[in-house]
């Protein structure tokens, strides 16, 4: 039987373990943004408040309860936040670089961003609730009820055309220990932009990628199915993120790469876990999966 101290002494490891890999999976899956060090007077001015999920939470429910999800008033929070988006319609909001609103969100004013203030955009310490460019913007809405201890959100999909925004909900009840565990990319596929929502999340490792596309006619965000799974199609993909890989292992190549340069990639890389895998990192093996692009779709390479 092992005694208190040995038993106290594993547990300091496991969590020592536990803080490392949040540690290393939030480094990795870190995107590095660009730092705007001055807060312009008409960036100010387009500033705006980004709109809020607001209802009551519950007495006695743990928000971990999955139940919180079919609250009438939750329901209705959400419609409320959808409607308020759509609202979102000023020219030079739009104009302005996600970046920039940034500073000026975290300055308060116009003028010259501090040190301290350059490094909490550069570092990760402020939380980026708005991403995208001047056509497809992500606004990313704070749950006051489910899974707060984990940054619990939904995330909304904002397009723009002809002076109107559409809102398309695209992620629900997304939690993470990963501080801005949400990022967003482009990529041009014959004239139609890709839209890539990536997601991280640890404990263990892991990446989950998702396709859109805006639709012209009724410019809402639609799945972009680029991925054959057996016999369906389906625009979402996951790998294993890999962090400390053994120096006996293959070379490989970074996970999920699916987006580079603005184009999609001729092909990319997943790992999962396989007790029979050539790969080690973290205390798992993985085996590799290879995708190619075939013109139309991605399907794995037998």
């Amino acid at each position: 039987m092992k005694n208190a101290g040995t038993h106290t002494a594993e547990v300091c490891n496991l969590l020592a373990i536990g803080l490392v890999i949040l540690a290393a999976s939030a480094n990795s899956f870190a995107q590095k943004r660009a730092v705007v060090s001055v807060c312009k007077r008409q960036v100010f001015s387009a500033l705006k408040d980004l709109p809020e999920m607001k209802y009551q939470c519950r007495e006695g429910v743990d928000e971990t309860d999955e139940a919180i999800l079919k609250w009438p008033e939750r329901i209705e929070a959400m419609k409320t936040v959808a409607k308020e988006l759509a609202s979102l319609t000023d020219t030079a909001w739009w104009q302005a670089k996600v970046t920039a609103l940034d500073a000026c969100d975290l300055h308060g004013k116009p003028g010259v961003l501090s040190k301290g203030e350059r490094g909490t955009l550069a570092d990760g310490d402020y939380r980026h609730l708005l991403l995208g460019n001047q056509q497809v913007r992500l606004v990313i809405v704070p749950d006051p009820c489910y899974q707060t201890e984990f940054s619990g959100s939904s995330a909304f999909m904002l397009a723009r055309s002809s002076g109107k925004v559409s809102v398309t909900k695209v992620l629900d009840a997304y939690f993470s220990r990963i501080e801005n565990s949400i990022n967003i990319a482009f990529a041009n596929l014959n004239g139609e932009q890709i839209v890539e929502i990536s997601t991280g999340n640890n404990m263990p490792p892991s990446v989950r990628n998702y396709y859109y596309v805006i639709n012209p006619r009724s410019n809402q965000a639609e799945p972009k199915r680029l991925f054959k799974d057996g016999k369906t199609f389906t625009n979402e993909i996951s790998s294993a993120m890999l962090l400390n890989v053994t120096s006996d292992s293959p070379k490989i190549a970074e996970e999920l790469k699916v987006i580079r340069g603005n184009r999609l990639a001729p092909a990319f890389m997943v790992y999962n876990d396989d007790p029979d895998g050539r790969i080690s990192a973290d205390g798992r093996t993985f085996k590799r999966t290879s995708y190619r692009w075939n013109g139309r779709f991605y399907s794995q390479v037998r």
